[in-house]
């Protein structure tokens, strides 16, 4: 951890400095082993005001892909991390470690106003010039095209000149471009339509039968992400439901076990829905 610190302190990440406040420092492991610093900052924001700015209706951005001829994603590198916090507001971003006190210099991920923040940055960089072509979801940014290649190379050159203006930089082994089909928002996104994830349906796939209350509902988390797939999903899922009510015994029974099996299945096939048409 400490050569973590040293390292996004050498970054321009964080600082040391005194400060009043200081929340706990977590962490989780990233895909490629290295770790993520997280600030548990449950203290401090039970006393800040959310931010008024949020990210857009998920739904919304995922209807913006109709029509669509190509389509780019770019990576922002550590996008929380690119956006600076003001010099009378980083003390409240304070943590320590091993009795050194840090504070934030940007972003960082756990904050109450991170994701509004981070969400109002973006709007304002981007501009309402970009509205048409391109859709962002907090660091999930997406280049739509309804036209020739000519047009999208020229809407990419657009995107990238804002970001470029406003100093942030893009991970370009993560980034996408002149796609037919991209992953965005745990869905597979195409020209033609949305498919589920293969990585969540594996997921649903190899999920145990419950033996408590958690499991069932984070089996049922899984699933409900993606009940616009399933037909009659609510009913597949009642006998389940019935053994959330309050007061209910947990008992798992051949009745349960033939819902859950039946879900499961379900899963396997899931169909492709088509983009809307508004028109």
């Amino acid at each position: 951890m400490e050569e973590k610190l040293n390292e996004m302190e050498q970054a321009g990440i964080i600082t040391r400095t005194s400060t009043p406040y200081s929340s706990p420092l977590t962490f989780t492991l990233k895909k490629d082993g290295s770790i993520r610093v997280l600030l548990d900052a449950r203290s401090i924001n039970k006393k800040m005001v959310a931010e008024t700015e949020k990210p857009p209706i998920q739904l919304d951005v995922l209807n913006s892909f109709h029509g669509a001829n190509y389509i780019t994603t770019i990576d922002l590198n550590n996008a929380y991390f690119q956006i600076p916090i003001n010099k009378d507001g980083r003390k409240y971003t304070g943590f320590t470690f091993n009795g050194k006190s840090y504070v934030y210099n940007v972003l960082p991920q756990g904050l109450k106003t991170s994701v509004g923040s981070f969400s109002r940055a973006m709007n304002l960089i981007l501009g309402p010039e970009v509205q048409e072509f391109c859709v962002n979801y907090l660091d999930d940014l997406a280049i739509i095209t309804t036209g020739t290649l000519d047009k999208h190379l020229e809407h990419i050159d657009i995107v990238l000149s804002k970001l470029n203006k406003a100093g942030l930089t893009c991970n370009l082994q993560k980034c996408e471009f002149i796609c037919k089909e991209i992953k965005m928002l745990s869905f597979i996104i195409s020209t033609e339509g949305i498919k589920t994830d293969p990585d969540k349906i594996r997921a649903i796939q190899e999920f145990p039968a419950p033996k408590k209350i958690k499991q069932l509902r984070a089996f049922l988390g899984l699933c409900n992400f993606y009940r616009r797939f399933i037909p009659n999903y609510s009913e597949s899922i009642i006998p389940l439901c019935e053994l959330l009510k309050k007061g209910r015994k947990f008992q798992w029974s051949g009745k349960e076990q033939k819902a859950f099996d039946f879900i499961k299945q379900q899963f396997i096939n899931t169909i492709q829905l088509h983009h809307p048409d508004f028109n």
